[in-house]
C-alpha cells in the first residue's frame, strides 16, 4: 500500500493500477483524472477529500474504502465519474431518529458529480452495523439527478426486494418512533413480505 500525507498535492491523471492508494493527506487531493483499475483500491482518510476535476472512475473489480470521520461531504467531486467494484464504508455511526421524516439529514454525500454518475457499485460494506432497531436499514443509492452517490440511513419499508419488510420492533416501554411520511405499497420481496403489511412488536409506541 502506498500512502500519501503531504498537504496540498496535485497531479494531472492518476491510474492506481494494482495494490492500494490511500489518500491520507488532511485537506484535498487534486487531479485531471482518478482512475482505479480492477484488482487495485482506493483508500481515503477521514481528513481526506478528494477532486478529480476532469473524471473519477472505479473499475470492476476494484474497491474504493471511504473513512468517513466527521465528513458531511462531498468526500468526491469529479466533472464525470463511472462507479464499480466494492464500495466500502467505515467509521459511520450515524444517530438514529425519533421520526421517519429525519432520516434524510444524517446522509453523507460520498461523490459530487457535474454529470450523471453511471454504473454502480456491486456491493456496499460498513464496517459495523449502523442501525440497531429492525425498521432503519442503511441507504447507499443516487440522488434523483445521479448527480450524487449517498450514504445514509432510510426505512425498511422502502428498502427494496432484498432488504425490505414492513416490521417495526420497539422493545422497550419507553421507546417510540413516528412515522410522519407516507408508507406507500411496495413489491412483494424476495423474503416474502407483501409489501403493504404493518407488523408491530414489542410494548413501545408507534405512532
Amino acid at each position: 500500500k502506498l500512502t500519501l500525507t503531504h498537504n496540498s498535492s496535485s497531479v494531472g491523471t492518476m491510474l492506481v493500477t494494482g495494490g492500494s492508494l490511500e489518500l491520507g493527506q488532511t485537506g484535498v487531493f487534486q487531479a485531471e483524472n482518478y482512475s482505479t483499475g480492477t484488482g487495485a483500491g482506493t483508500i481515503i482518510g477521514a481528513n481526506s477529500t478528494l477532486n478529480a476535476s476532469i473524471s473519477f472512475s472505479q473499475s470492476a473489480g476494484s474497491s474504493l474504502e471511504v473513512n468517513v470521520g466527521s465528513a458531511t461531504g462531498p468526500v468526491i467531486t469529479a466533472g464525470s465519474a463511472m462507479i464499480n467494484g466494492v464500495l466500502r464504508i467505515n467509521g459511520y455511526a450515524p444517530i438514529l431518529p425519533s421520526q421517519a421524516s429525519d432520516l434524510e439529514n444524517d446522509r453523507i454525500t460520498l461523490i459530487s458529480s457535474s454529470s450523471a454518475i453511471d454504473g454502480n457499485f456491486t456491493s456496499v460494506v460498513y464496517d459495523s452495523n449502523i442501525s440497531t432497531v429492525d425498521y432503519i436499514t442503511s441507504f447507499n443509492g443516487f440522488s434523483g439527478d445521479r448527480t450524487q452517490y449517498q450514504i445514509g440511513l432510510q426505512l425498511s419499508w422502502v428498502a427494496g426486494s432484498v432488504l425490505g419488510h414492513g416490521t417495526f420492533t420497539l422493545d422497550g416501554a419507553s421507546d417510540s418512533f413516528e412515522v410522519d411520511v407516507v408508507l406507500a405499497n411496495q413489491d412483494l420481496t424476495a423474503r416474502g413480505w407483501t409489501g403493504t403489511d404493518l407488523v408491530k412488536n414489542g410494548t413501545g409506541t408507534l405512532i
